[in-house]
């Protein structure tokens, strides 16, 4: 996988997010983890098993993930590398539907009010759920 800007999705809490392909075929969304002020490994593979316990239909689950250790020579020059990878969500993110902003985006009908309702609605649901777990966490993902 290439993280160049062809393939740069979006901006996620702690990290960017590329458009990627698995050996099997399967398009996925995988966020470089980004360095500034974040845990250490074992903080990491905490949060990592806390995330891929979720399960709810309005949060996308984690597919898997991967720490780069700073002693690989693909990596040396950059330090350690964390990596998450969740299922890639062909209609992007609800910023792009809510806010129309590229002329691309302006070609596409406005979200209606009664969409909007449903969207907040799940989004709340989707929200009451980790608040019951007494889970926090820097992404949430809404399908």
């Amino acid at each position: 996988m290439q993280f160049s800007t062809k393939n740069f999705i979006g901006k996620g809490g702690f990290g960017l997010v590329f458009n990627g392909v698995l050996s099997d075929g399967s398009v996925v969304a995988v966020k470089r983890i980004l360095e500034s002020n974040f845990q250490g490994d074992v903080e990491f593979c905490n949060e990592v098993e806390i995330i891929s316990n979720l399960k709810h239909r309005n949060l996308v689950p984690l597919r898997g993930c991967c720490v780069v250790d700073d002693d690989d020579e693909k990596f040396n020059d950059r330090g350690s590398q964390r990596f998450l990878v969740y299922d890639y969500m062909p209609n992007g993110n609800l910023e792009d539907h809510l806010f129309l902003v590229s002329e691309q985006q302006k070609l596409k009908k406005s979200l209606t009010w009664p969409q909007r309702k449903s969207i907040i609605l799940d989004m709340a649901k989707g929200l009451a759920y980790l608040s019951c777990d007494a889970c926090v966490h820097g992404d949430v993902f809404i399908v």
